[in-house]
């Protein structure tokens, strides 16, 4: 039998942290392999045990994420990483291609199959509640909003958190908001989604490339679900986007099915 990867989780999110150790748990070839709140904590951690995989969060308190992968390069401990951000900060990005290199073929599917396998395994309240997690920081706290007691196909749950996950994106990158919103409510036979913050706001007159703002993109994926999507939005007055999507092979969730948010 070959031995397991053992991964570890370095993050200030225990509700992402026992999602991610749940998931590792369901796959025999990965082992979870403790976990650190803090970037001080994890350096304590290496001083006495191995890293094959380390899920690493950037934004850390007492040591960021870069700090620790400076530290970790200097102490030449071998390692994969995979590295859990909010920014979209191009400088931040080469500061870390500088320090390490990435993960293979094989680490970066595993990064990607974690947050997939969130929302397959647990639905879409979990899921909504671990990017409003992962994407707030100092800048911006994201709230949420779930009215949601049953599950719905996967490919329906895997399209909704994709276009929940891009307006999020459009959020950070356009809004200079303090706060956001993510509500999602199902109502006879429709699932309405909105995304609010109290940012900068636009003027939709004046806007005449949507695609500069992340809009087009998200209109396709909402018109071939056959929904339809409202721009609420004026200058200085922050931005609410409206989707209600009409919902199609829906069972009822077990109790047992959830964790607790």
């Amino acid at each position: 039998m070959e031995d397991k990867i053992k991964v570890h989780i370095a993050d200030d999110h225990k509700i992402l942290i026992e999602g991610i150790i749940a998931l590792i748990n369901t796959d025999d070839s990965l082992q979870a392999d403790g976990y650190s709140l803090t970037g001080k904590e994890l350096i304590d951690w290496t001083s006495n045990n191995e890293i094959d995989v380390l899920i690493l969060d950037i934004s850390m308190p007492v040591l960021d994420g870069i700090e620790v992968l400076k530290i970790l390069k200097l102490k030449k401990i071998p390692h994969k990483t995979i590295l859990l951000s909010s920014y979209d900060d191009v400088q931040i990005a080469k500061k870390v291609l500088k320090i390490v290199d990435f993960a293979s073929k094989e680490v970066r599917d595993l990064s990607h199959t974690l947050h997939s396998s969130i929302l397959h395994k647990f639905g879409l309240p979990f899921a909504i509640k671990d990017i409003a997690e992962m994407y707030s920081n100092s800048q911006i706290k994201i709230h949420t909003e779930l009215d949601i007691d049953i599950r719905y196909s996967i490919a329906f749950e895997n399209k909704v958190y994709n276009i929940v996950q891009e307006l999020i994106n459009n959020v950070l990158k356009h809004s200079e908001a303090q706060n956001a919103v993510i509500l999602l409510k199902e109502h006879n036979g429709t699932l309405k989604i909105v995304i609010s913050d109290d940012g900068i706001g636009f003027d939709k007159n004046k806007v005449k490339n949507k695609d500069g703002i992340g809009i087009n993109q998200i209109e396709a994926r909402v018109y071939m679900l056959k929904g339809l999507i409202q721009i609420t939005s004026e200058e200085g007055g922050g931005t609410k986007i409206e989707i209600n999507l009409p919902i199609l092979n829906t069972e009822k969730l077990l109790n047992h099915d959830l964790p607790v948010l």
